[in-house]
């Protein structure tokens, strides 16, 4: 979205806790090649999830989101809550049920899907059709896939706990959407 839609780091930080993250800042980094600017790199600097508050679709391979892809598509959520993050925040795939069939969970352990950002209520997601809302469940994609989780077979609605780094949507009707997990805060240059 920088590289290619001129959106600012800037937009991709929320404005809610007392941890949010910090802007990233171009000219903090050294050992960039001269007059390199912020779309010539992929990434915000050698530690990434220091400076973004969000989770994204992943882009790349072969069910990357098109502007043909359905409209009903999740583009962008708060941070995934089966990733850990600078905050730490890291939860048990196991205690997640979702209060629909085939779940059959309790209304709290369906909460627990949700990310921790708005201490489980829900989270904001924005749609490939740039429609933004507050979700309360973690199954608010397209025909209730689950935007954290990756498609298991028939099972959209609990489906499994994303792999960092080794993870992609199943299909081009799952909504996976990740963040990069932090890698040390010794790498972090404020």
């Amino acid at each position: 979205l920088i590289k290619y839609a001129e959106m600012k780091p800037k937009q991709f930080l929320c404005l809610e806790g007392e941890d949010s993250a910090t802007e990233f800042v171009l000219s903090q980094f050294e050992g960039l090649d001269e007059g390199a600017e912020l779309i010539d790199l992929w990434d915000f600097g050698p530690n990434p999830a220091y400076h973004y508050d969000y989770a994204y679709h992943a882009s790349f391979g072969d069910h990357a989101l098109t502007l043909a892809s359905d409209p009903a598509m999740a583009v962008a959520a708060d941070l995934n809550p089966w990733i850990q993050n600078r905050r730490g925040w890291l939860k048990d795939f196991t205690a997640f049920f979702p209060d629909e069939t085939p779940g059959q969970g309790t209304v709290a352990q369906a909460r627990y899907g949700n990310s921790p950002a708005h201490r489980e209520e829900g989270q904001n997601v924005l749609f490939l059709d740039s429609h933004v809302g507050f979700e309360k469940r973690s199954y608010c994609g397209k025909d209730k896939d689950n935007i954290y989780t990756l498609q298991k077979g028939e099972d959209r609605i609990r489906g499994a706990a994303p792999v960092p780094f080794d993870c992609r949507p199943s299909g081009t009707q799952d909504s996976l959407l990740l963040h990069d997990p932090p890698t040390s805060r010794e790498s972090l240059r404020r």
